[in-house]
């Protein structure tokens, strides 16, 4: 007895499971960079970021108010595209056998939520170069992590690129200083306070050894306790000896994710298609268009071993 198959059944089973698999991976993904990046929707591909070239403080008012001429640097970046496409057998959803290949889809949705930690990472990974089309600069002009970087164009320069750091409690501490004592073009402390340490998965015990035990081998307490809030960054991995401190202290994030179009699924199931008449294979696209900058250097800092 021949069995009838109903395939345009199959196909709209398939075209409704696929997103919902989809979906929920996106939802319940492991993101870890949510505390140090605004996620900044824009309404067009190409478009200008402004910042200040200087961060003025207040004053003690004697005499006339003193009005600051406040200088607004501009960037011009472009969103790009990315994709993940999977490609899943005719004979598979014809014959029911759609659940070998959902893991190849909830891997689709983990993919497109953790963007936004790719996108950060290949900024620490590559910041210290200006990078294709600009992506990897501040706003002063000069690679995120630079030991160039001014306020104001002339004036005093300022490192958050650190060499011959390893990550322990004395050069932790070292760094963390260092932060604190950023100043703006008027001379005055900024005020930037780091709350994150953010490692490779090598360094995640020695992260774990300087900021949480409560008392130090030799009895004294640990200053260093809890004094930031760790994130491991899978996507650094290859960077094994480099680590980073991060400021969010006054409620404005280093790191911005621009987007121009959400994660979506684009599906090519038709059958007369080429992908099918051919080759008998259903096609499954996750598309999006985004970009991630940092502009704001002062709020990161960049320590290599």
């Amino acid at each position: 007895m021949t069995t009838t198959i109903n395939l345009p059944a199959k196909l709209q089973a398939l075209n409704e499971k696929v997103p919902q698999i989809f979906t929920a991976a996106f939802q319940n993904a492991d993101v870890r960079t949510d505390d140090i990046v605004n996620e900044v929707p824009i309404a067009y591909p190409s478009f200008t970021l402004a910042a200040l070239a200087d961060l003025p403080m207040m004053r003690d008012w004697i005499g006339e108010k003193q009005v600051k001429n406040l200088t607004v640097i501009s960037h011009t970046a472009t969103a790009q595209d990315q994709e993940l496409t999977i490609k899943i057998p005719r004979d598979a959803v014809v014959y029911d056998n759609l659940g070998l290949y959902s893991d190849h889809i909830t891997l689709m949705g983990n993919q497109a939520r953790k963007l936004k930690d790719q996108r950060v990472a290949r900024i620490m990974l590559n910041g210290t170069a200006a990078g294709p089309q600009n992506q990897y600069v501040g706003f002063d002009g000069v690679p995120v992590f630079s030991a160039i970087h001014s306020f104001v164009e002339g004036g005093a320069t300022q490192s958050n690129n650190n060499t011959g750091q390893a990550l322990d409690a004395t050069n932790f501490k070292e760094s963390y200083d260092q932060m604190l004592s950023l100043v703006g073009a008027e001379g005055n402390t900024l005020g930037v306070v780091p709350t994150h340490l953010v490692v490779p998965p090598q360094l995640r015990s020695a992260a774990i050894d300087i900021l949480k035990p409560e008392f130090l081998a030799n009895g004294a307490s640990n200053t260093n306790r809890e004094l930031v809030q760790l994130i491991v960054l899978p996507e650094l991995a290859p960077a094994s000896t480099t680590w980073f401190l991060v400021s969010t202290h006054a409620g404005i994030k280093p790191f911005g994710h621009f987007v121009a179009r959400q994660p979506e699924v684009i599906s090519l199931t038709d059958p007369t298609s080429s992908n099918v008449f051919f080759n008998k294979e259903y096609l499954f696209s996750v598309e999006a268009k985004t970009e991630t900058l940092c502009p704001l250097w002062f709020l990161v800092q960049r320590n290599v071993a």
